[in-house]
């Protein structure tokens, strides 16, 4: 069988066909690297990448899967699929921060749902606000204030173009309709993003002057 398969070291198929046969067989080390051999040559695969997947949980070896995963959407980000894997394997190995990540960048591809809002609320429980310091740093620092309504389309995106340029981010989610859970999930969208911890919820404030008060004394900078 293993001479069979180097026949046609680019097929596929035949890598997978072979991992479920030693999967049957009980090598499940082997399972795996025949696997990650036919994720390899078709990551697209939806058979083949839940085999790899499954195979690198059985087997512990998370970080070797977590780096095919991520050399297979470099490029490929517009995988869905793809994407869960690699945060899933992120989480399961306790790297939140990486998680963290790896949600943004799903959330700027596909928009929020209420599965990828749950998750990334719940990572962000776990990695809790960072205390950003209070001494100004060496050449100052620069707080993005944003005031938002009805944005969902476009807050993801827009928050990160600004990521590389700003130490902090506040949003002020100005609509009613996107409150309670929802509203803070997009507005903690851009503290997740730099791990910041000011969320103001869906209250509807009505002179603007209050908002743009509101929303620029929240920076320490």
């Amino acid at each position: 069988m293993a001479e069979a398969v180097e026949c046609d070291p680019g097929c596929a198929r035949a890598w997978y066909g072979y991992a479920c046969l030693r999967r049957q067989q009980g090598d499940l080390q082997a399972y795996f690297n025949l696997s990650k051999k036919a994720f390899e040559c078709s990551p697209e695969s939806r058979d083949i990448a839940l085999a790899f997947h499954e195979s690198s949980l059985i087997v512990q070896r998370l970080d070797e899967a977590e780096a095919a995963f991520r050399k297979a959407l470099s490029g490929r980000r517009m995988n869905r699929r793809l994407h869960f894997f690699l945060i899933d394997l992120l989480l399961r190995q306790t790297k939140y921060a990486d998680a963290m990540e790896a949600v943004e960048a799903a959330i700027v591809e596909f928009g929020v749902d209420q599965g990828i809002l749950g998750a990334a609320l719940k990572i962000r429980e776990n990695l809790g606000p960072m205390n950003i310091p209070l001494t100004p740093k060496p050449g100052g620092s620069v707080t993005l204030c944003t005031i938002v309504k009805n944005e969902k389309n476009y807050l993801a995106r827009c928050l990160k173009s600004a990521k590389p340029i700003v130490d902090e981010i506040i949003v002020v989610d100005t609509a009613l309709p996107m409150k309670p859970k929802t509203s803070q999930g997009y507005s903690a969208q851009g503290f997740m993003i730099l791990n910041g911890q000011m969320i103001f919820e869906g209250t509807e404030f009505r002179a603007f002057q209050g908002i743009r008060r509101l929303d620029l004394g929240a920076g320490r900078r």
